[in-house]
């Protein structure tokens, strides 16, 4: 396929940024198109900001290795933007997880994910009724903040160029290959070889073809909270079936905290069509923290104490055949028709690094 001289960029969250940069310094001229005031202002913000390290997988080899592999090299790119000042412990529940303690350390161990048995001293932050053994682990967060501030350069530095409160509402296939885009309901005359999809929470709504692919959504509330001291400079994660996560949130003082049944609030597929933007800001967005921290509390009496500040509310995009593994592999789809047009989903940050790795083999070489 022929290296594309020019494409635009749909979407400004994360994976948009760093794939405008990679086609812009290969040679490519690049718009990306964000429909947003501002950058990284909408999943690449309101998320749980963990770095992965495979231990969120442990029933999907696939997901936790290649969540080893890309870990250094995520953290050693953006040293800047992480924060490494807290001890990462995982927890895996007595009753009713999917893996037990000995599976988790055996399934880490062979992938070379460290960890190691925690202190009996930090034991005490449990309950040993509910809570079989848990582990210190190496993984770590991203500051959301710098890491806008940290690809905006580089978007300067490639000269891709930045179109804010732009919202693509409309694609249309031109002769020889090429496509137009609609914008805030005026047609542009410029015309694009190549089109990346990065819109996650719309991603199948904008296009022109037909396609067989479904994704699930769900209206996700991720809470802020002030752990009691003894907590604070720690990040914890229950595993695997019960399970709560409450991790240090960097550009924050606080602590990010979610769970497994009251975090997911409204849930739709694509199927469905809908405007996602526009589910989110009509939903009735009422917290259920107070739920969350007393089932959470089963498994960490040391939580007694924790202050809620407030709750974020964003769309989460999923592919439905993960829902029963935990699986998070990338999404990239080429239109059957017209190959020039790409959907790009990742599950996780670093997930970056192999869409890249497609994007290069697809059209850069």
């Amino acid at each position: 396929m022929a290296k594309p001289k020019n494409a635009i960029v749909i979407g400004g969250g994360f994976y948009a940024c760093y794939l405008a940069c990679e086609l812009a310094m290969s040679g490519v001229e690049v718009d990306l198109y964000e429909r947003e005031p501002e950058l990284m202002a909408r999943a690449s913000y309101l998320n749980q900001a963990r770095v992965h390290g495979g231990y969120h997988y442990p029933r999907h080899t696939p997901t936790a290795l290649r969540s080893r592999v890309n870990y250094p090299r995520f953290v050693g790119e953006f040293s800047d933007c992480i924060n490494k000042e807290f001890q990462h412990i995982y927890a895996i529940a007595r009753h009713n997880s999917k893996v037990s303690s000995k599976q988790f350390h055996h399934f880490m161990t062979k992938i070379g994910s460290p960890l190691e048995k925690i202190s009996k001293e930090h034991m005490k932050f449990f309950d040993p009724s509910t809570v079989e053994e848990a582990f210190y682990v190496e993984e770590c967060a991203f500051d959301s903040m710098k890491l806008r501030a940290t690809m905006t350069e580089r978007l300067a530095h490639a000269e891709v160029n930045v179109y804010l409160g732009a919202a693509v509402e409309k694609i249309t296939e031109e002769p020889r290959d090429q496509f137009s885009v609609t914008v805030n309901g005026g047609r542009s005359n410029k015309k694009y070889d190549l089109i990346l999809n990065c819109t996650y929470a719309d991603l199948l709504n904008l296009h022109f073809a037909k396609r067989p692919s479904v994704l699930e959504y769900e209206i996700a509330e991720l809470a802020l909270v002030e752990l009691p001291p003894p907590l604070q400079k720690f990040g914890f994660t229950l595993m695997c079936g019960p399970f709560f996560s409450t991790l240090p949130y960097p550009s924050t003082p606080y602590h990010s905290f979610s769970h497994v049944r009251y975090t997911p609030h409204l849930r739709w597929t694509s199927v469905d069509r809908v405007d996602s933007t526009k589910v989110l800001a009509e939903y009735n967005k009422q917290t259920r923290f107070e739920y969350m921290i007393r089932d959470a509390q089963k498994y960490m009496p040391s939580l007694i104490g924790t202050r809620y500040v407030k709750s974020f509310f964003e769309v989460k995009t999923l592919l439905p055949q993960n829902a029963s593994n935990d699986g998070r592999p990338i999404f990239f789809e080429m239109d059957r028709d017209q190959p020039n047009f790409v959907s790009i989903l990742g599950g996780k940050i670093d997930n970056v690094y192999d869409i890249s790795e497609r994007i290069k083999e697809e059209f850069l070489t």
